[in-house]
């Protein structure tokens, strides 16, 4: 592949990498907060087109409330009643108490239906509840000869409101293509009305709020028994984007231009000079500018040469790695060693103190046995104790290691209390069963401290530093060493006893 050839393929490599980062943003940021948006403002439409349909029946109903607490639709003592228009009023209908129509001002198309029969129960549901001293109103929608209106009704009172109990007033004005127009002009939407169906049962009704953004919905508009009048078709002017705009043409191509820029500096920067380079080179060839190798035999010796010296860097760098490992241990037991286990227990300390982990440090020290010699019993002891310990630190943030001293220490971290003690339990256990004296009946003579930071613990705010720790453990294992006591001692930094002196 030429350097020209690589500089087109990292360019196309930059330009896709740029093309899917954008159509990531697009679709997995921008679209679903614009269609969070859109939602939020097809909600607002639709409360608003509810919130205008109930000032078009509350205007009918303030104006049913003017004419009964005005007593105006009763009849006066001489039997005269005066004359009742309003703008919103289509139709005016008196009843008794026993809803029979007693006078009404309507237009000829609504006779013959449930507002003019004489069965009054037919007409029950349309009133309010009556009260002896206070009037009640109600108001609703009726489908009355295929035309939609609205109704108010209410209990007329006499003068003073005295009693309630002078019959009902209902009042009628029709939903136009008029009122529909006003709708449109005060909720933004684009309506339409037409008769229910049997398969608009399902559909939701009014109020509603919206779960998903629609550009086109159907709700249905019912009586008070619920019964479908007309499905209401609107369509929402905020609706979702479904094509690229132009802002958004020009932010793609925009987004493509650091592929272009890579691949002129790649040819200019790299291709470019290369390929002087190389012309050159095949120059000088042509031109026998260079001296030709007078024999093969010496290729062959600086090959081996070159073979000699790359082993000997390998070797070099393999003692080297080996030296550094071995700079770290102990040389009997193989664990670490004291400067390794500082080194260690810091690196462990600021990461219990910036994340609030649990760390604890157990300290181990073996004395000579009697019935053997000293160097003999402190050697094979030392090996014993350091496999013992090697078996119980084998997780990450784990690391036993032994000291110049003969002091052996293992560092856990992320350990609570319970845990903790169980491990000194075993620990202990062991360490008195993997005796490796088979020919002295005596076992070895071990005393175990430990200190504990629990996880959660804020240590800068007790003001515990890390040699307050390490000596907690110090004094644990002093305790242990104390003629008569043996076992294992921990101190806890949360414990609500004094520190182990």
């Amino acid at each position: 592949m030429t350097l020209r050839s690589l500089s087109i393929a990292a360019a196309i490599g930059t330009m896709l990498s740029l093309l899917v980062a954008y159509l990531l943003l697009r679709f997995g940021v921008f679209l679903p907060y614009a269609e969070r948006q859109v939602l939020l403002t097809q909600n607002q439409e639709l409360s608003r087109l509810h919130d205008n349909l109930s000032l078009w029946q509350r205007e009918l109903e303030q104006q049913n409330r003017d004419w009964v607490l005005s007593a105006s639709v009763l009849a006066d003592a001489q039997g005269q009643r005066r004359l009742l228009r309003s703008p919103v009023v289509d139709a005016i209908y008196q009843y008794d108490n026993s809803l029979v129509l007693q006078w009404h001002s309507a237009q000829p198309g609504l006779a013959d239906t449930l507002l003019d029969q004489d069965e009054g129960y037919a007409r029950a549901r349309l009133m309010p509840v009556r009260h002896a001293q206070q009037p009640r109103w109600r108001h609703g929608w009726l489908n009355l000869h295929g035309q939609l209106y609205g109704y108010s009704s209410g209990t007329l009172c006499r003068s003073q409101l005295e009693r309630c109990d002078s019959g009902f007033l209902l009042l009628l004005r029709q939903f136009t293509q008029a009122s529909l127009d006003g709708l449109m002009a005060n909720s933004n939407l684009s309506l339409a009305l037409r008769p229910p169906t049997h398969a608009d049962s399902q559909l939701p009704r009014l109020p509603y709020e919206a779960t998903h953004v629609e550009r086109l919905r159907q709700l249905v508009l019912a009586d008070d028994g619920g019964m479908p009048l007309r499905v209401l078709q609107l369509q929402h002017q905020a609706q979702p984007p479904d094509r690229y705009s132009r802002v958004q043409w020009l932010v793609l191509l925009v987004s493509l231009l650091p592929a272009l820029v890579i691949y002129l500096l790649l040819m200019r920067l790299v291709a470019q000079p290369l390929s002087r380079g190389v012309r050159s080179l095949r120059a000088m060839e042509r031109q026998q500018q260079h001296r030709a190798v007078a024999s093969p035999s010496v290729l062959q010796e600086f090959r081996q040469l070159a073979r000699i010296f790359n082993g000997l860097l390998r070797r070099l760098s393999q003692q080297q790695e080996k030296l550094t490992a071995l700079s770290r241990r102990d040389p009997l037991t193989g664990l670490m060693n004291a400067q390794a286990m500082q080194l260690f227990i810091a690196q462990e300390w600021r990461r219990s103190c910036r994340y609030r982990r649990g760390l604890a440090q157990i300290l181990v020290e073996i004395k000579p046995l009697t019935c053997c010699s000293e160097a003999a019993n402190s050697d094979e002891a030392a090996v014993v104790m350091a496999r013992v310990l090697r078996s119980f630190s084998r997780r990450g943030g784990e690391l036993a290691g032994r000291d110049s001293n003969g002091l052996f220490s293992l560092v856990l971290a992320e350990v609570d209390q319970p845990q903790l003690e169980a491990l000194l339990e075993r620990l202990w256990q062991r360490s008195a069963e993997l005796s490796p004296f088979d020919r002295c009946p005596a076992s070895l003579q071990i005393a175990i401290g430990a200190a504990l930071i629990p996880a959660g613990h804020d240590i800068t705010k007790q003001g515990l530093t890390q040699s307050d720790w390490l000596e907690q453990a110090n004094n644990a294992l002093y305790q242990c060493k104390q003629p008569g006591v043996g076992g294992w001692r921990l101190w806890s930094a949360d414990s609500d006893s004094n520190p182990l002196e």
